[in-house]
């Protein structure tokens, strides 16, 4: 006689499916957990940085700015003498403005740290610094193109100059500090981006010099991709203080190249 399992056998089988069936599910998701973990891991570690250096941007447009409307709505120039990069920054103003909380570690991006260094910093006393962001400031010897120049933030003046062929009196479309994206001298056609070099750009130091932020090897684009070949883009300040993430399209050169000078896009 057949004694009834009452279900049991039933119930045991369904269980054991279900056990199964959450074993493939574990097992799927440390695979993707796995296969994920590196992009995670990537996107975790720029995003910050990122964002720091948003934060920089928007600090250092707002404290030229509010620095300019004390002197008589006058920007600073660039420091004097030939081709001046727009990461140059004269001496003087750039002490004033630092009393308004853009200090040495807001002049710098957290992306490319190795340029926050002394000799840098301390490039010629008393005449000017260079450091770690691109400003669309105005003078003689400025390898900015001109268009790109700003020397006040009056607004009945600013509508008389244009920055990409547009008339732009407006202070929210002003472009006044960037992230530096440079190539090396030379290497200005936008058709030839992939071929272009966008890190170790000799200048400053000695390539190889030590410095209190790693080995110098040259400047650097900020913010490159994974491979470390090609820009992602850059933050960007305007004149009516704040600042937005650019990506790398329709980006141009906007300095001259004089005296085999670095190129900088934006």
């Amino acid at each position: 006689m057949k004694t009834p399992d009452h279900g049991l056998t039933n119930k045991s089988s369904q269980q054991g499916l279900t056990l199964i069936e959450l074993l493939i599910v574990v097992a799927a998701v440390v695979v993707l957990a796995f296969l994920l973990l590196p992009t995670l891991s990537s996107t975790g570690h720029v995003r910050p940085l990122r964002i720091r250096c948003l934060n920089n941007v928007k600090q250092i447009a707002l404290g030229v700015v509010s620095d300019a409307i004390d002197n008589h709505d006058q920007l600073p120039p660039a420091p004097a003498g030939p081709n001046r990069l727009p990461w140059d920054v004269a001496w003087e103003p750039f002490e004033r403005i630092q009393l308004n909380g853009v200090t040495r570690d807001v002049l710098h991006d957290p992306a490319f740290p190795q340029q926050n260094d002394d000799r840098l910093w301390n490039a010629a006393t008393n005449r000017y610094r260079i450091i770690g962001y691109a400003l669309a400031l105005h003078g003689d010897g400025l390898t900015l193109i001109a268009s790109n120049q700003n020397s006040t933030v009056d607004t009945n003046i600013l509508g008389q100059t244009s920055q990409s062929g547009l008339n732009l009196s407006n202070f929210s479309e002003r472009v006044l500090v960037a992230d530096p994206i440079i190539s090396l001298s030379g290497q200005n056609d936008p058709t030839r981006i992939n071929n272009y070099q966008w890190k170790n750009i000799p200048g400053g130091l000695p390539n190889g010099t030590k410095t209190t932020n790693g080995t110098w090897h040259g400047f650097s684009t900020s913010h490159l991709d994974k491979a470390g070949k090609l820009p992602l883009g850059g933050n960007v300040g305007f004149m009516d203080g704040h600042a937005r993430w650019h990506p790398w399209t329709n980006m141009l050169p906007r300095t001259t190249g004089a005296g085999s000078t670095p190129i900088f896009w934006r």
